[in-house]
């Protein structure tokens, strides 16, 4: 499974803005437009813009459909790796303990790579054939902004 590393806030803010981060890559959209719109919806239904509820109307109106939690043959849940694995071709965005992260054709892409992290419930997008060379530059996109490692003294 391939990572990128990169961080769609502004502000390079690592903590405590996955579901804004997350439904920004997803999306192809910036991280301000999918806080706009997050808080918007939140406003619309008295929530936060990282409450479930708000996260799930606003996949919900971008073409996500909301799955259970999967389990592999022998009854135990999929990290997130293996459900990359199962799902390669579409954009997930995955719920893990405490954070939300992306997959898109099989690439995970956040500030860190949780791959070994259990998965809970998840939102799948099937790419349209006609979307796949866009989606491909996307990749290429955030693969050459990807996050610099830095060095703290």
């Amino acid at each position: 499974m391939r990572f990128i590393r990169y961080n769609a806030n502004p502000k390079d803010w690592k903590t405590g803005d996955c579901v804004v981060r997350a439904c920004a890559v997803a999306n192809q959209i910036t991280w301000e437009e999918a806080y706009e719109e997050l808080c918007n919806i939140g406003k619309k239904k008295c929530r936060m813009p990282n409450d479930d509820c708000t996260i799930e109307a606003f996949l919900k109106q971008n073409g996500f459909i909301t799955m259970k939690q999967e389990k592999d043959v022998n009854g135990n849940w999929l990290d997130v790796e293996q459900l990359i694995e199962a799902h390669p071709d579409d954009i997930l965005v995955i719920r893990v303990a405490h954070h939300l992260t992306v997959s898109i054709k099989g690439v995970l892409i956040d500030t860190w790579n949780c791959c070994a992290s259990k998965t809970g419930r998840f939102y799948v997008k099937m790419l349209p054939k006609n979307e796949e060379g866009e989606i491909i530059r996307y990749l290429q996109f955030l693969d050459e902004n990807k996050m610099k490692v830095r060095v703290r003294l």
